[in-house]
């Protein structure tokens, strides 16, 4: 069932049967993924009931040592669409972003996080909105959050890529281009983030165009407390580092200013 592939990467093989898209892959949906499992059936249950068929979901795991593995082979059995990357050593959810991108088969690649849940209408929102909209790189849909009360969607603001201009979307609710995020990939110099917020400032720094929808398109489930492995301060450290290196300028209240003087007060504290 497993075989190698190029990067050091290892794949389960999908079984060959009766192909079930048309004309190949009009949406990819990248999945990157560390020690997921207890969460992903939903998430994949979500994607494969989307109402476009000509779809591929590709799971990229980030050498996660659960079960991972057994249960999107248990998938791959029901369905060809999905495909499955798994590196043997952790190197960060930009480099399985960046690795997933690479290998989507369609022209438009939606951003998926492992654990949330997908509206069945995200493919065809995304292929329908590109469609109509030739010039547009990126698209921003809205996402509702699972959390202990109903919260109201957050609904995107278009990205004008204007200096100091803040990210006002949700990450698992942007699709985007292929050939837009294949020349202007994720960084990789972090293992606690994928550093969104300089990809997507990196983009609009080079004229890509940014389109929103209000249409609800992710459940994104509120894991508290769970970090998949990762260093959250490092994370929120890194991200005050891009939003300064982008000249963006947060307002005290801000609550990465708070969590900033809080850590420094720490670290003070035990110096």
């Amino acid at each position: 069932m497993f075989r190698k592939s190029r990067g050091g990467l290892w794949e389960v093989q999908a079984i060959k049967r009766k192909k079930e898209t048309q004309d190949g892959a009009k949406i990819t949906f990248v999945v990157p993924t560390l020690n997921m499992c207890s969460f992903m059936s939903e998430t994949l249950d979500s994607l494969i009931q989307q109402t476009l068929k000509d779809i591929e979901i590709i799971v990229i795991d980030d050498g996660s040592t659960d079960h991972l593995s057994d249960l999107v082979s248990f998938y791959i059995k029901k369905d060809n669409r999905i495909k499955y990357r798994a590196f043997v050593k952790r190197g960060g959810a930009g480099r399985c972003r960046n690795e997933g991108n690479k290998l989507a088969e369609a022209p438009i690649i939606c951003v998926c996080d492992a654990g949330d849940i997908y509206s069945k209408f995200r493919a065809e929102i995304a292929y329908e909105y590109f469609k109509k909209h030739p010039d547009i790189g990126v698209l921003c849909c809205a996402v509702m959050y699972n959390a202990k009360k109903w919260q109201p969607p957050v609904v995107p603001r278009v990205y004008q890529g204007k200096p100091g201009e803040k990210l006002m979307f949700e990450h698992p609710g942007v699709a985007y281009k292929k050939e837009v995020v294949v020349k202007y990939p994720y960084r990789e110099d972090s293992l606690d983030t994928d550093q969104y917020d300089a990809f997507f400032f990196t983009l609009g720094k080079n004229g890509i165009r940014f389109g929103i929808s209000d249409e609800v398109v992710c459940s994104k489930t509120s894991l508290w407390g769970y970090s998949q492995g990762r260093d959250l301060n490092k994370a929120r450290l890194k991200k005050l580092e891009i939003y300064k290196e982008f000249g963006i300028v947060l307002p005290e209240d801000h609550w990465l200013k708070r969590f900033e003087r809080n850590y420094e007060a720490m670290r003070k504290a035990k110096s």
